[in-house]
This record gives C-alpha cells, structure tokens and sequence, in this order.
C-alpha cells in the first residue's frame, strides 16, 4: 500500500480527539457539539462533507507527483530580494528584482489594470527591475479568495505579467489532520502548474507536517529537478528555529540536489546566518515597507541584537532605502564566515559542513515535529466526522 493510501486509510478509519473537545469520538461517530460550539466553527476537509469529491477533484487528487515541473527561464535572484508595495516608496531602490506581496498586488491591480495602467508604473516600480510576485498572504485571502478564484486571477496576469511567481503559502498547520496538511500541499503545488500553464516563470512553496509528508516533497523535487523552491518563514516561532534549521539540513540531505532557496518572513542577522549556514544557496526578502511608513529605522544594541527607533520626520522612501542596504550589507559581511568560501561570487553549489545537525535521511527515524515546519500558531478547528464506510471510496479517489 502506497504512502497515500496508508496515510488516508489512517485518517477514514482511526481513532481521533480534538484538543478544543472534552470528549473522545472514533470516526464514524458524530461531533458532540454538532459542529456548532464557538471553538468548533473552523471548516474542516474530511469525506464526510457534501463538497469532499470537489475539494478532491480540484486538486486532481492528493498526489503531487500528478504535477510536472515543465522547463522554464532560470531565475536568478539575488541575496536579497527588496520589498516594494505599490506605494511610491519603493521607486528610489533602482534594483535588479523587487518582491512584492499578494495583498499589495491585489490592491493596486484593481485599481490600475481597468485603467489601462502598465503593470511597473502601476506599481511604482523602476523600469528596469525584475518583479517577483509573492503569493504569501493570511488564509482568509489564500482560502476565500485565490484559490477559489485561482482562474480569474490568472486571467489578471495576462496583462501584469510578473518576471515570477513564488507559489501561495497555503497554511500547514500543527493540530490540523494529515488530510488538510497534504490538502494544502497539494493546492500549493497545483498553483505552480497552473503559473507555468500561463507560460510564468513559477517557484514552488515547500512545507510539511511529518516525515512521511517531507519524504513526498523530497521524491517531487528529485523527478522534477526544480531549480529553486520557496519557505515562508514570517510565523515561525523562535522557540522552534533550532529545531526547523535541523529539519531543514535533513530534508537537504534526503533531496542529494542543492536547488536555491528562497526564504521569506525574516531580516534577523542570527536567524538569516542559521538558514544560510544549511542552504547556502539561499535568497531571502522580508516585507520591511511597513516599518518605513511607520518612519522606523533599525539600529543594532552593543550585544548586536536589533531594535526599531522612531524617526520623526524621516522620509519612508529613504528609510526603506536604508533599511534594504542594511540587509545587504549583513549578508554581503556573511561572506567572511569560514563556509562561505567562493560560493557567495560564484553561486555555485559550495555547501558548509555543520557539525550539529541531525542528517539521517527522511527514509529512517528522523524524529521530524509537526511543530516545526508547520510554520503558523495553532487554530481551533473541529473534530473530524467521519464515517468508515467513506473509507473504500475515499482511497479510490486518490
């Protein structure tokens, strides 16, 4: 039996208790609170629900070797990827690539593109830079509205037409089932075919809830040999960044290719040498235009930690401007660590030797967490309703 079928036949069949729920119910029986209790409201995907075959066949499944990676442009990023949000803050950063982030896009797409405006002075972009679409949003917008709306937003893109996309960051999170996190796996990975089907230079957003889903991802990206995958970082809690940086130098073990890395949601010079003393090969950027509107600079302790000071009557434009040099600079001064060697000139596939990490391949028993790739807080959700006689019918689906 297939990774997938034991996995679902786990979910149909077995035994489960939500955390938000004093009682115990095995599927098959029905939630206590008939779904109705102020913790229990959260929309659930299990085959019990009227809607599961079209959720299923949305997707074309839960598999995600169905998706195959086509060949497309190189893309190649530089270190750092500044931020841009479609205000005119952004037009003094005359850089190579701007990132901007699906909200912003969203805001000044509707606004721009029914007058006829082009896409880079819509978006008060430098004419000659490269823009990256950043399809990382909160899960009202990913789940009410791209990927219900996915093909009206393509559409959109005919006219905009970014340099790439770096796939939606569908939400993998801790207490949801093994179900929702490949469902949202799935989605993200179909997303990425969708934007090479529209003939857009896409990047895959990479995350998993256990070994066995890490092992899925591992397999995908060794058939298709994708050149360059995307993590966001933003909700990682630092409690568990020594855990993810473990996890994250297995699963680059386990894949035996060094594709780049794009890693978005952080600008903190401990946490970005970390990710970089794993995946070399890394590029990052950090939506940091809402500290230059809130005319915030950062300047760093005598320990070297960072803080935010207030500038009163500072120029947003000129503290983004600022503030993306700082980034630069810190990661330009990683060069001088002992692994950085040639690599940073080169961008060759140099990689560090880090003695402290827990490198057993996904295939044996790497203790992966659900807590640390599952890259949110905890959400309430509602227990699952099930019932065995979908299970047959549920595992022929897939």
């Amino acid at each position: 039996m297939s990774y997938l079928h034991e996995q679902l036949s786990a979910f149909v069949l077995g035994p489960t208790k939500c955390d938000r729920c004093p009682f115990s119910a095995p599927f098959g029986g029905l939630c206590p609170g008939g779904g109705t209790a102020s913790a229990c409201t959260e929309r659930t995907l299990n085959p019990s629900q009227a809607d599961f075959d079209a959720q299923l066949a949305g997707t074309r499944g839960l598999d995600l070797g169905v998706t195959i990676a086509r060949p497309q442009p190189r893309i190649g990023l530089p270190r750092f990827v500044p931020p841009v949000d479609g205000s005119a803050i952004g037009q003094r950063l005359e850089r190579p690539w701007v990132a901007i982030r699906l909200t912003d896009w969203l805001k000044r797409s509707h606004v721009a593109q029914p007058l006829g405006i082009e896409m880079l002075p819509g978006l008060n972009i430098d004419s000659r830079a490269k823009v990256l679409l950043l399809l990382f949003a909160n899960d009202f917008v990913l789940e009410g509205k791209l990927w219900p709306g996915r093909h009206r937003f393509l559409d959109t893109l005919e006219t905009w037409k970014p340099d790439a996309v770096a796939g939606p960051d569908f939400s993998v999170w801790e207490d949801d089932s093994w179900i929702e996190r490949q469902f949202s796996m799935v989605r993200s990975v179909r997303f990425f075919e969708l934007l090479q089907d529209h003939g857009i230079a896409a990047i895959p957003h990479v995350a998993w809830g256990d070994r066995g889903q890490m092992g899925e991802w591992v397999r995908w990206l060794a058939a298709n040999q994708v050149e360059l995958i995307s993590m966001d970082l933003q909700c990682l809690q630092p409690s568990i960044r020594g855990q993810f940086r473990s996890e994250l130098a297995t699963f680059r073990d386990a894949l035996g290719i060094h594709p780049g890395l794009l890693v978005g949601g952080t600008t903190d010079e401990q946490w970005l040498r970390s990710i970089l003393g794993v995946w070399p090969e890394a590029s990052f950027s950090a939506n940091v235009t809402l500290l230059a509107h809130k005319r915030r600079r950062t300047d760093q302790r005598r320990d070297g930690s960072a803080t935010r000071v207030m500038v009163e009557r500072g120029d947003p434009a000129d503290l983004l401007l600022r503030e993306v040099e700082r980034i630069e600079a810190m990661l330009e001064g990683f060069m001088t660590i002992p692994w950085a060697s040639k690599f940073f000139n080169s961008w060759g596939t140099l990689g560090p030797v880090v003695a402290d990490l827990n490198r057993q391949p996904y295939t044996q028993d790497c203790s992966l967490s659900a807590d640390a790739l599952s890259v949110r807080t905890s959400r309430r959700r509602r227990p699952h309703a099930a019932n065995p006689e979908f299970a047959a019918h549920a595992i022929t689906r897939l």
